[in-house]
């Protein structure tokens, strides 16, 4: 059987661990499911900070006490995170479900004065409530359910803010050694292989995470400011749920505009010219990323065509949500990493039998 396989081509080969290796993943993650956001913010988090420990470690305060500190730190943003933001984001969602039926009253009474004018010029008859009934209807069912998953997010927020400082501690102290211990089971013909692979996703993925981590923070600063110069409420809010949104290709900016629009909408009395600043808050803002910090810190990371990304984000996007969405890039980057290290791995040194 074994020699059998060593006849196939590396295309062949490569596919072949290519597919064990992403079945071997799908499965790890779907035993961790429960805890699989914090692992990954972990990660996200030991890209960041490990060079820190590492530095403090240097400077001889140890692997274990630099590690520490680095919990010490976390643990205490945590504690101050969950005490002041989360009361704070649970009035601002609270303040937009109170502006939602502000919001449809007046949506109404446009489509009655539309449909009056429609019948005084040009003598159409419309029935506005027939138009905007059922839009009604389902935008309230949708932003219901987007309240109750935001109600959610904050609560499992919190839980993720507790198990975050613990989770990262053990990574930055024993991550290293136990990746030198998993890539140590390797065969002695794939050990280089291995490490190589790893090397470039490792790096691949780090500075991914910490560009997406500035790009995110450039665009919910601008966009807070923006929202906060225009008059627009929650401007906080606003600006960190567009630097979130922010992290989905193509879509996430399309989605930032609907929270400062309902809010505009929903305020009374009715300015509706107040939705060209609620728009081009957010399209300044991508317009910023677009000509500034994309060129400079996303363009060389993730080789990705824009083909790729669009139906990467629409295909985990719907098998695994909102998470899904942000990790399709990084995702579909580490695989096409990986089969082109099989591929050109194999190919350069093709697996001798017996």
């Amino acid at each position: 059987m074994t020699k059998s396989l060593t006849r196939l081509p590396p295309m062949a080969r490569a596919l072949g661990v290519f597919g064990l290796l992403v079945a071997s993943a799908a499965l790890v993650a779907w035993l961790l499911a429960p805890l699989l956001v914090p692992i990954l913010l972990s990660f996200v988090l030991y890209a960041v900070l490990e060079p820190v420990s590492s530095a403090l470690a240097r400077r001889g305060l140890g692997r274990n006490m630099a590690a520490l500190a680095v919990l010490v730190a976390l643990g205490a943003a945590a504690a101050l995170a969950v005490a002041f933001l989360f009361p704070y984001f649970a009035g601002q969602l609270q303040q937009l479900n109170d502006r939602l039926p502000v919001l449809w009253e007046a949506l109404g009474r446009l489509a009655h004065e539309l449909a009056q004018r429609l019948e005084t010029n040009f003598g159409v008859q419309v029935d506005p409530t027939g138009l905007t009934g059922p839009i009604a209807e389902r935008g309230q069912a949708w932003a219901r359910q987007a309240l109750i998953q935001g109600s959610n997010l904050l609560m499992s927020t919190t839980a993720t803010l507790l198990l975050l400082p613990l989770f990262t501690f053990f990574l930055i102290r024993d991550w290293k050694g136990l990746r030198s211990v998993l890539l140590g089971l390797l065969p002695n013909r794939s050990f280089e292989l291995g490490w190589l692979i790893y090397y470039r996703v490792a790096r691949q993925l780090q500075l991914y995470v910490r560009g997406v981590m500035l790009q995110s923070a450039i665009m919910a600063l601008i966009t807070g400011t923006g929202f906060f110069l225009a008059g627009i409420d929650s401007p906080v809010l606003l600006g960190l749920l567009a630097g979130l949104l922010n992290l989905i290709p193509y879509v996430g900016p399309l989605l930032a505009m609907v929270p400062p629009s309902i809010l505009v909408l929903g305020e009374m009395p009715l300015q509706l010219w107040m939705l060209g600043p609620a728009v081009g808050v957010v399209a300044v803002g991508q317009l910023v990323d677009n000509l500034v910090v994309v060129p400079g810190v996303i363009a060389n990371v993730v080789n990705l065509h824009p083909l790729v990304v669009i139906g990467g984000v629409i295909i985990f996007g719907n098998f695994f949500g909102f998470l899904g969405m942000i990790l399709a890039i990084p995702a579909l980057s580490t695989a096409n990493i990986l089969l082109t290290g099989l591929v050109h791995g194999l190919g350069a040194h093709p697996v001798r039998e017996g």
